[in-house]
């Protein structure tokens, strides 16, 4: 009876061992599971969450309101606290026809005046890609009631892009303002 007594004893600490190794092998794959998972879903997130676009810094201009696919730029306050000028970026999805654009941005102005469009500036959007050449269209909007005040320099460019396009936009209060706007312009990445 001794040798029996020793077997259970035996066969008791053999089943408490094999219980902590098997509860242990367990709790090391839940952990590394477990931390697997929440690595993934913080990447994941950290990819959503990062906004398309970026503001490299221009002398003169401050970033304004952002989200995930859109920023804005201010110049320096007049002496007035009024913006010269300002900017924005948007990305959007789909296919962009340039000219049927910007004849919709005119024939919209048209019940408060005209949009005498100049030559296009050429420009370039900084990408994680590489750099994308584009036109950017600048025209002097001219209300036809002098006393409604308009913001006179109005410009705005695209470019297309694989998955959508970006539109970029520029207002100032005069036209001949802007050509200030070309470095804040060109402060802005396409992350």
């Amino acid at each position: 009876m001794n040798i029996s007594t020793k077997d259970r004893k035996s066969k008791l600490i053999i089943s408490l061992v094999a219980i902590m190794v098997v509860a242990g092998i367990g709790t090391a794959v839940f952990a590394r599971n477990t931390s697997t998972r929440a690595a993934a879903e913080a990447k994941k997130s950290a990819s959503v969450s990062q906004p398309k676009f970026s503001f490299t810094g221009a002398a003169g201009w401050r970033k304004g309101p952002s989200n995930d696919v859109s920023m804005a730029l201010f110049g320096n306050e007049r002496a007035d606290r009024t913006s010269a000028c300002f900017t924005s970026i948007e990305y959007k999805t789909g296919t962009v026809n340039v000219q049927s654009e910007l004849q919709e941005m005119v024939d919209g102005f048209k019940s408060q005046g005209t949009m005498l469009e100049s030559a296009p500036v050429p420009s370039t959007l900084h990408t994680a890609k590489g750099d994308k050449q584009y036109a950017l269209h600048q025209f002097n909007a001219v209300s036809a009631n002098k006393e409604d005040r308009v913001m006179g320099g109005v410009e705005v460019g695209y470019v297309q892009l694989d998955t959508g396009y970006v539109k970029i936009s520029g207002n100032c209060e005069t036209f001949d303002e802007l050509p200030s706007t070309i470095p804040a312009l060109q402060a802005y990445k396409l992350n």
